[in-house]
């Protein structure tokens, strides 16, 4: 990808969606630092726009671009990185979007909440887009950012195997609604996709030819019903966020063998005669799509049959900042994992989690901010994303990212939050009985006798509400933890630890944990107290003692060990590479063989070790040779397989030198094969990638193999 592009260019700017787009732009992209153009059919109408919300950034590039006419897609995509698509409904203007972005090797988001477009777009173009190196990633808006991701993030914070996730949509003003809620383009998206849903099964047939196995237990769905997490009357929600979590899920199945999560979603209505009258819009609409003539009529006059809440007039801004949403998380399953994801739990589901994620303006502010930096996250972690390319959905693409973090900071918040009363109860009455410490409760306070006297307000979750609550600072659980009492009777691990943020007030408390969001240290040094006291617990796990003398200082040398094999995590290609590229007319093979390298197993966290050889074919660029060697080191020194591993490696090595091909061949020693299971002491595995004409020229390919085989 060119150099000179622009950063982002956001298509359909002058669409209303498309303004609320540039005003975040604005200030998303001064941020990050990065470049934005608009486009649009017409000019004046890009100027306006401009005047209006980015008035204050000189010369915004403007490119002149018609859906209906390819040759202006192409030329438009072809100078941006990534094109933020806001010109929709997608299911008449999305496709030719995407196939000019692949053409042109142009990453691609938009904010569709259209099964049919979303599962069309990755039956047909998944496997060109992983081949052309782009991401094409729909729903990063309301439609399904809040949804998706908050399942991949109640998954992360489970703690153990999730079975069941249910979600509780809820939709709110602070005050009167002044016109309507949503605009017309929204309402003309969900008319036409309620006429194609019968489409919905070829289409998932074709995408899907093998059925996920069949888990238990199984979630069972309800219709109307009043939820513990959620206050008011429940039901299905019949919107896109179900679809675009299922193939999430399915994708974290395939691709890493994770057992995905039962999801069944709901939204949640105050009162039942609200839910009556939902319901009845319902019923008229999906009667009223099946024959054109009822379909126009909808379409036609949105204000008769949404009951005023969508119209041809746009929303005004003043109701979008008095309309809030929050999407509630309810997480069943178990405190221990499997080894494999089809393995069946011989016990119920015994531990449950809840998480909840919110925000404000989430048709139009919040969506536009999700979209333009789930653009960001594209162009500035694209090593944490799978594939080197494809047709993704969100928790797919960016789970493994920062994005979470990064709508935390823009006020789309992310929170996990426990019942703790319980446990610091038990917890606390095993420490009197142990140590003969007085042990009294109060409302809001445990009271300690007997003990340090210095106190910790914690704010913890109980119920509806968030009850501050005061305990005197006692022992270490750890030396007073009973052989009956496990860390999983706790949904917030109940061991003493280094707080992950300190902005609270309270980081010395030997309880402090941050139950709002679990962010990771500044720095991995900073995580050595905790990692310490992690290696402590499980020496006492195994039977040893942590305090005899040959032991005392073993849990701290093997957290500083784990943060060495793992130190990859803190190193990019840009820190790496340092400016060591050079113009050279060369354009015969480079090859470095038998690079020595170590990694960790992810599955066991055992070694493998073993040689690395890279070749590449030059386009008037080279690579500083040490740099090869850099670069095995950025990814194997992460929690690795081999088969990503050398899928890492060749993508690194096309991303730093465009060259015409690149070939990387991994021969690996496994001691999770010699020292557990099979125990084969001599097995080795290679494995290989083969990119551009290593991969499409037999010759160019044997000349490698040649080379690297050639003592």
């Amino acid at each position: 990808m060119a150099s000179d592009r622009l950063d982002i260019i956001i298509f359909g700017a002058t669409g209303y969606t498309g303004k609320f787009v540039v005003k975040n732009a604005v200030q998303l992209c001064k941020e990050y630092k990065l470049r934005f153009g608009v486009a649009g059919r017409r000019q004046e109408a890009l100027e306006a726009v401009i005047k209006e919300f980015a008035s204050e950034i000189e010369n915004v590039p403007i490119i002149l671009a018609d859906v209906k006419d390819e040759e202006s897609l192409t030329e438009m995509t072809k100078q941006a990185k990534i094109i933020v698509n806001c010109c929709g409904p997608y299911r008449f203007y999305g496709e030719p979007v995407v196939k000019a972005c692949i053409t042109t090797h142009t990453h691609h988001v938009d904010v569709s909440g259209e099964p049919q477009y979303m599962e069309k777009m990755q039956l047909q173009y998944n496997k060109t887009a992983q081949e052309a190196g782009v991401y094409i990633v729909s729903a990063c808006g309301f439609d399904s950012i809040p949804t998706d991701l908050g399942i991949i993030f109640t998954q992360q914070k489970f703690g153990g195997e999730v079975n069941t996730i249910e979600t509780y949509l809820k939709w709110w003003t602070t005050g009167d609604i002044k016109g309507s809620l949503l605009n017309y383009g929204t309402w003309e998206s969900l008319i036409y996709g309620i006429t194609h849903h019968n489409e919905l099964r070829e289409l998932r047939t074709k995408l899907y030819p093998i059925k996920l196995p069949k888990f238990t237990p199984k979630l069972k769905s309800k219709i109307l019903h009043r939820s513990d997490v959620s206050e008011g009357w429940s039901t299905l929600f019949l919107g896109s966020d179900r679809s675009v979590a299922f193939r999430s899920q399915r994708f974290l199945y395939d691709k890493y063998k994770e057992r995905p999560a039962q999801v069944q979603t709901y939204v949640t209505f105050q009162s039942f005669c609200t839910f009556i009258m939902i319901t009845i819009a319902a019923m008229i609409l999906a009667l009223m799509t099946r024959t054109a003539f009822s379909r126009n009529l909808l379409l036609k006059y949105p204000a008769l049959f949404s009951f005023g809440f969508i119209s041809h007039e746009n929303p005004k801004w003043e109701t979008q900042k008095q309309t809030h949403f929050s999407v509630t998380f309810k997480a069943l399953g178990w405190t221990e994992k499997l080894a494999e994801p089809t393995d069946e739990h011989t016990n119920a589901p015994n531990k449950k989690v809840i998480t909840k994620v919110s925000g404000v303006s989430p048709g139009y502010d919040m969506t536009s901010i999700a979209l333009i930096l789930s653009a960001i996250t594209i162009l500035k972690e694209a090593d944490k994303i799978p594939d080197n390319g494809g047709v993704l959905t969100p928790g797919a693409a960016f789970g493994k990212t920062s994005l979470i973090e990064q709508l935390n900071k823009h006020n789309i918040k992310f929170e996990y939050r426990i019942s703790a009363l319980p446990h610091l109860e038990k917890i606390f009455l095993l420490i009197s009985q142990e140590q003969k410490i007085e042990f009294k409760k109060s409302i809001e306070v445990f009271i300690m006798n007997g003990i340090s006297s210095q106190c910790a307000k914690l704010k913890m979750y109980d119920g509806e509400d968030d009850k501050p609550i005061m305990i005197k600072k006692p022992l270490p659980l750890r030396a007073l933890w009973s052989d009956d009492i496990e860390e999983s009777d706790l949904d917030v691990p109940g061991t003493p630890r280094t707080p992950r943020t300190s902005t609270t007030g309270h980081e010395k408390c030997m309880f402090h944990h941050d139950l709002e969001l679990d962010h990771r240290p500044l720095t991995r040094e900073a995580m050595l107290p905790e990692m310490s006291r992690s290696y402590k617990l499980l020496l006492n796990s195994l039977g040893e003692d942590p305090e005899r003398p040959g032991l005392l200082k073993t849990p701290e040398r093997a957290a500083k060990a784990m943060l060495f094999f793992t130190k990859g995590y803190d190193q990019t290609l840009e820190d790496v590479l340092n400016d060591a590229i050079f113009d050279e007319d060369h354009d015969e093979m480079v090859v470095v063989k038998d690079i020595e390298m170590f990694s960790m197993c992810e599955h066991h966290l055992v070694p493998f070790y073993g040689k690395v050889s890279i070749g590449y074919l030059p386009c008037k660029k080279v690579l500083g040779l040490s740099k090869l060697a850099r670069i095995v080191e950025i990814f194997s020194r992460r929690l690795q397989v081999q088969e990503r591993l050398t899928k890492q490696i060749a993508i690194a090595v096309t991303k730093a030198v465009q060259p015409a091909g690149v070939a990387v061949v991994v021969e690996g020693v496994h001691m999770c094969m010699v020292m557990r299971g099979v125990q084969k002491i001599n097995s080795k595995t290679v494995t290989s990638t083969m990119l551009g004409v290593f991969r499409d020229d037999p010759k160019t390919r044997e000349e490698f193999l040649n080379l690297v085989h050639n003592k």
